[in-house]
C-alpha cells in the first residue's frame, strides 16, 4: 500500500509491538503519542483476534499493562469507541465491541458497496508497485500462515482489500474501507466458522491477475463473489467468546 495511514485513520498496520518494548506507550515522549501508540496496540489484538468481541478492557490493567496513566488509557479506549472498535458503557466501563447480526450484515453490505467502487477504479489505476505490493502482502499472509500465526494472516488479508482501495487513490474511501474492515475482523471472530470466513488467497490471486489486466469489470465480480463467500461462510446464531487474562490477549503473536 502507498505510504502510510492518514492522522487519525483507523490503521491495519502493525504498530512494532507498542507496548511491548521500549519506547513503547510507557516511554518518554508526548501524551498524544502515548494515546496513540496505546490505540494501535489495543487496534492491532482486535484486529488479530488476540482480542474476542465482548471482552472487558478495565482502565487500571490497561495502565499497568502499558505503564500509562489510566488518562492516557481513557484518551485512547475514547478514539477507538469512535471507530466502532470499543463501547464505552457508565458505570461498567470499556469493551471490545460485539456487532449483532444486522449489524454484521450491514457491514458486509456497506463493504460490497465501497468495494465495488475502489476495485473499479484500482483495475483503472493500479501500477506495477502496486500490484507487487499485493503480492508482498499475499506472501506475507502464506508465511504467517504456515508458521501458524493466524492472527497475523487475518491481519494481511485485511491489509490487502485497503490496499486494493488505496490504488483507487480515494482516500475517503480508503479510510472508510479500512474502519469497516477492523469492524469486520469482530464480525469474522464472532460468527466465523474459520473456512471461507478466513479470506482465501486463491481468490486475492484471481483479483490481482484480473486487476493487472485492467479487467475492472472482472475484479469487481471476484472481488463481490469473495466478499459473499465471506458473509456466507458467517453463522450469525453463534457467538463465541474465549475469556483469558486481558495482557495475554495484548500480547502479540499469543
Amino acid at each position: 500500500m502507498d505510504g502510510g495511514p492518514a492522522e487519525g485513520r483507523v490503521s491495519l498496520e502493525r504498530s512494532g509491538g507498542a507496548g511491548y518494548r521500549p519506547g513503547g506507550p510507557g516511554a518518554a515522549g508526548g501524551a498524544a503519542d502515548r494515546v496513540s501508540a496505546i490505540h494501535e496496540a489495543v487496534l492491532l489484538a482486535v484486529v488479530e483476534q488476540r482480542l474476542p468481541p465482548g471482552t472487558k478492557l478495565p482502565e487500571d490493567q490497561l495502565a499497568a499493562h502499558f505503564a500509562v496513566s489510566r488518562t492516557l488509557v481513557r484518551g485512547a479506549l475514547r478514539s477507538l469507541a469512535q471507530e466502532g472498535v470499543v463501547v464505552l458503557a457508565r458505570n461498567r466501563g470499556a469493551s471490545v465491541a460485539s456487532p449483532g447480526p444486522q449489524e454484521a450484515r450491514d457491514l458486509f453490505e456497506a463493504r460490497r458497496v465501497v468495494e465495488a467502487v475502489t476495485t473499479a477504479r484500482a483495475a483503472e489505476a493500479a501500477t506495477e508497485a502496486d500490484l507487487r505490493g499485493l503480492g508482498a502482502l499475499m506472501a506475507e499472509g502464506r508465511a504467517a500462515l504456515a508458521a501458524g500465526d493466524r492472527g497475523r494472516a487475518i491481519r494481511l488479508s485485511g491489509q490487502f482489500h485497503v490496499a486494493v482501495a488505496a490504488m483507487a487513490r480515494q482516500s475517503v474511501l480508503e479510510g472508510f474501507l479500512a474502519e469497516l474492515v477492523v469492524r469486520s475482523s469482530l464480525v469474522i471472530a464472532l460468527y466465523g466458522h474459520g473456512g471461507r470466513s478466513d479470506c482465501g488467497d486463491h481468490d486475492h490471486e484471481r483479483l490481482v491477475a484480473a486487476l493487472r489486466a485492467r479487467d475492472g469489470a472482472g475484479a469487481v465480480a471476484l472481488m463481490l463473489a469473495h466478499l459473499d463467500d465471506i458473509a456466507a461462510d458467517l453463522d450469525l446464531d453463534r457467538a463465541l467468546r474465549v475469556p483469558r487474562p486481558l495482557a495475554d490477549m495484548l500480547r502479540p503473536g499469543t
